[in-house]
This record gives structure tokens, C-alpha cells and sequence, in this order.
């Protein structure tokens, strides 16, 4: 099952696969994961995703997916055009895994793109 990723203005910015991968939309594989951590393919570290919430590294909200119930998210906006066929996604990275911060009902100050190891 594929669930798109919001970000703070509602926009469909990222699609999660039934396997965990994190894909762009242009259908190109960023990260995974792996018993909540989300790790780049890059190796970095990018946060958590929790209760249909992808998390910074401080627990702050980065995206969310199409049915979470907080009063501050905005709604949904449709995809423009159908996302593009997903590329094979590599094996996961090594996660050294640590504590889940506590959840902070805010927008993380991070960029999607930033989060994920682009320029912004």
C-alpha cells in the first residue's frame, strides 16, 4: 500500500511504500524505515515516522499522511499528474538505532529537502 506524504502546506511532496521505503515523487527511492527510524540511502539520519508522522530529529513534524487527525494540518492537496513507476529501491542501511524523542506538535524548521540530504 502506497501512502503520500504532506508537508506543512498540504502539498503531496513524498511516497511511502508498504515495505517502508521513502520515494520522491518522481518515483526515485530517498530512504527507509526501518522499526521507526528513517535513514537516507545516503546514510543519514533523517528522523522517525510515527502514527502516520515523519519526524526531525527533535520529534517536530516534517510531513504526514492523508487521514492524521491533528487540528493544525492542513488539508491534503490532490497529486497533479499520477506519481511516476518507483525505481527499484538498495538494501537498507545499517540504522544504529536510539530512543524516539517525544512527539512536539510543531513544524520542524527543516526543509523535506534539506531533511533528506538536498540542498533545499
Amino acid at each position: 500500500m502506497r501512502r503520500i506524504l504532506y508537508d506543512k502546506a498540504g502539498l503531496p511532496r513524498l511516497l511511502l511504500n508498504g515495505s517502508g521505503v521513502v520515494y520522491d515523487l518522481k518515483g526515485r527511492p530517498l530512504a527507509q524505515v526501518v522499526e521507526g527510524h528513517v535513514v537516507s540511502y545516503k546514510g543519514r539520519r533523517v528522523g522517525f515516522f510515527q502514527e502516520g508522522l515523519l519526524l526531525d530529529e527533535t520529534g517536530r513534524i516534517l510531513a504526514f499522511v492523508k487521514g492524521k487527525a491533528l487540528p493544525f494540518l492542513p488539508k491534503p492537496l490532490p497529486l497533479k499528474s499520477p506519481p511516476a513507476a518507483l525505481e527499484p529501491a538498495p538494501l537498507p542501511p545499517p540504522v544504529l538505532f536510539h530512543p524516539l524523542p517525544p512527539l512536539r506538535l510543531e513544524w520542524s524548521p527543516l526543509d523535506l529537502e534539506v531533511a533528506f540530504g538536498g540542498e533545499g
